[in-house]
């Protein structure tokens, strides 16, 4: 048993280190492609830095309300252990995801507009995804077996 949440936790890593190469990779295509062209759309600007500061509160918030809300609904189930990694693996996923999608729009408002602030907030929502949701197995048990 042992062995096998072991093994689940590298697959859930490599899951989480993939969605961090895949948000660089994007940013780093389109700044690429952005240093190659002169054109922005300045009509955008404003509505872009709007939304792109929604989605990225709006995706820290409520991923973060989901994982606490699976981690208080799994605290007071009787789960094994290998049930409550499964749960925190889909929790955490779907927290990523929530974290990633802002940083993916504010790559192509950058794109789009050309300026620097969408680089920025790019740069603070992967270093929240990063630093803040990294899985371990430390967390795990602090989280769902405590």
């Amino acid at each position: 048993m042992q062995e096998d949440v072991n093994q689940k936790m590298k697959q859930h890593s490599l899951i989480f280190m993939a969605i961090g190469f895949s948000q660089v990779a994007v940013m780093i295509i389109f700044y690429v492609l952005r240093s190659s062209t002169s054109e922005t759309v300045s009509t955008l600007e404003y509505p872009l830095l709007a939304v792109v500061l929604g989605m990225s509160v709006a995706g820290v918030a409520v991923g973060n309300f989901l994982y606490q809300q699976k981690r208080k609904s799994l605290s007071l189930s009787n789960a094994s252990a290998v049930e409550k990694l499964d749960h925190y693996r889909t929790i955490t996923i779907v927290q990523w995801a929530l974290c990633e999608a802002p940083s993916l729009f504010s790559s192509v408002a950058f794109y789009l507009s050309g300026h620097m602030v969408y680089t920025v907030l790019f740069i603070l929502l992967f270093v929240y995804y990063m630093y803040w949701l990294k899985p371990s197995a430390e967390k795990f048990r602090i989280d769902f077996l405590s």
